[in-house]
């Protein structure tokens, strides 16, 4: 755990003492103790990081701490929820958390470190959020999972395109794709992301989705992207 506000991580840790087959590690009040705790051998399978940390630059330093745990749960109070959507976090929570949400967060973590551990994606993949909230130029706008059809990568952007309108947004690919629930959005592409609930058929490795929009299938993820098509 890293957050620098010790009544945070007093109240985080009272949760997480409630949560079976979890043990708190660390709990760190800056970001260079974190740091120190790995160099000095420390091991973590899942990393809470508050979004307003003191002494490092916050992006430089889950970049840094990725390279010790690609799951990464960043907990941010509401008012940095803008600064929190920039960040590769698996995905994200607001204080105060509740032991509800922080329960769901951890089984999400677990199912995709599963995941990742078989090469498979999980039959079933709970869905705990029904929205994505983005920024597009001087906006924050909140767009329903359902009404995604699809993301591209747009250089250091990305384009996410709805039922109703298409937006540039100030995100990359790979930070959108750690907020989306797993199974019901796909990468099929190192450009694309597609939500297979538009999906309306597949013709010679390209994708054909609502809104007439067709797309093609890269290489690289044809056999992970069929493989769940099959298993649903």
């Amino acid at each position: 755990m890293l957050d620098g506000d010790e009544h945070q991580r007093i109240a985080l840790t009272h949760l997480l003492q409630q949560l079976d087959d979890l043990t708190l590690v660390a709990s760190c009040a800056t970001a260079e103790e974190a740091l120190t705790f790995f160099r000095q051998g420390g091991q973590a399978d899942i990393l809470f990081v508050a979004a307003d940390i003191d002494g490092l630059n916050v992006l430089d330093t889950l970049t840094l701490l990725r390279s010790q745990s690609e799951l990464i749960v960043l907990v941010s109070q509401e008012h940095h929820a803008t600064q929190a959507l920039e960040l590769p976090a698996v995905l994200s929570l607001q204080y105060p958390v509740s032991l509800v949400l922080l329960r769901q967060a951890v089984q999400r973590v677990r199912e995709q470190l599963l995941a990742a551990t078989l090469g498979t994606v999980p039959e079933q993949m709970p869905r705990y959020t029904s929205a994505l909230f983005v920024k597009s130029g001087s906006r924050l706008l909140r767009l329903d999972m359902a009404d995604i059809v699809c993301i591209e990568a747009v250089d250091d952007y990305a384009s996410v395109v709805t039922e109703r309108q298409k937006l540039l947004v100030s995100s990359n690919l790979k930070l959108l794709a750690a907020q989306l629930p797993m199974g019901q959005f796909q990468r099929i592409h190192r450009s694309y992301i597609v939500n297979v609930d538009h999906l309306i058929s597949i013709e010679e490795n390209t994708v054909n989705l609502t809104k007439g929009i067709r797309l093609p299938i890269g290489k690289s993820y044809r056999d992970s992207f069929y493989r769940y098509l099959i298993r649903v």
